[in-house]
């Protein structure tokens, strides 16, 4: 989802599934196209999201496909984080396109537009909302797969991690891309699976752009790979304080970074000498709630 770009209004509203009226395209992606629409069921607006099937991927009348992207979608409808845009509903269009909705933020930021000119702690705690839903993921066998600023939305004084999670199980993963080259881990640029030190290595990206308004490795040109996988960044416009989490978040071996989300909380803590911060309540009540799939509790029973 790109949230800078000018929203669209459509002028073909189409009616997905008797029930979704598509308004404005509001973004594009290496996945597919998000939409503001109304949910004629209530109606509420959403964020619609259908996704592209790569060529050569399953067909979409795959029906072991089909059940496998649904069992995704149910599982990633059950999340519940204060720092997570969960999903709402899912289905497939009449041309068996599949999509899904969330919370639609009429007003948000990504992370970048909303706190490259705030103070430090602030661009801190903001970092640490981001490790919070992404330990939620990660304790739930959840790889986020495709962090960047655009997937990280800041609305009011809240952080928000969407489009996260497609790649659950393995025929899912063979017909879903998911990554993006900037913010990609060198192991993935060398053809490696994915892991969760792979998304840790994102957020080592992002706050390192946060920080100094600079990709540790730009430009993205001709010699980017070469950079991703020799080269240090420069750290002369990092806080000391934090650069040792940051060095080990951009380690070139997965090996060499945080085990964890929750241990790079404890360690941006420790060096900034405050203590580790607790869980809220609303964070404690997400690791034990589960959701529905709004209107959808007669066919899911």
């Amino acid at each position: 989802m790109q949230p800078s770009l000018p929203a669209t209004e459509l002028s073909d509203k189409r009616l997905i599934n008797s029930r979704y009226q598509l308004h404005e395209l509001v973004g594009t992606g290496g996945m597919g196209a998000v939409y503001r629409a109304i949910d004629r069921l209530n109606g509420h607006i959403v964020a619609l999201k259908q996704i592209q099937l790569p060529p050569g991927g399953a067909s979409r009348s795959d029906e072991s496909f089909r059940l496998s992207l649904a069992h995704e979608f149910q599982t990633l409808a059950g999340l519940r984080h204060p720092h997570i845009i969960s999903v709402l509903d899912y289905g497939f269009d009449a041309g068996a396109t599949p999509f899904f909705t969330m919370r639609f933020l009429p007003a948000a930021q990504n992370i970048l537009q909303k706190s490259s000119q705030l103070p430090f702690g602030q661009q801190v705690a903001y970092i640490q909302q981001l490790l919070q839903a992404l330990n939620y993921l990660h304790r739930r066998g959840i790889l986020h797969r495709d962090l960047k600023p655009d997937n990280v939305l800041i609305s009011g004084d809240d952080l928000y991690v969407l489009d996260f999670g497609l790649a659950l199980n393995e025929q899912v993963q063979q017909y879903v891309t998911g990554g993006t080259p900037l913010y990609m881990a060198p192991e993935l640029l060398a053809g490696d699976m994915y892991s969760p030190a792979a998304d840790l290595y994102a957020v080592g990206v992002i706050f390192y752009q946060q920080l100094t308004g600079r990709h540790p490795f730009a430009p993205f040109d001709f010699r980017f790979v070469d950079r991703v996988f020799n080269d240090e960044p420069d750290w002369r416009d990092v806080d000391p304080r934090v650069q040792p989490v940051l060095a080990r978040l951009l380690s070139k071996s997965p090996t060499n970074r945080y085990g964890r989300p929750a241990d790079v909380m404890q360690a941006l803590a420790r060096l900034l000498g405050q203590s580790a911060q607790p869980e809220n309540e609303a964070i404690r009540e997400s690791y034990l709630q589960a959701a529905t799939f709004v209107g959808r509790q007669p066919e899911l029973a």
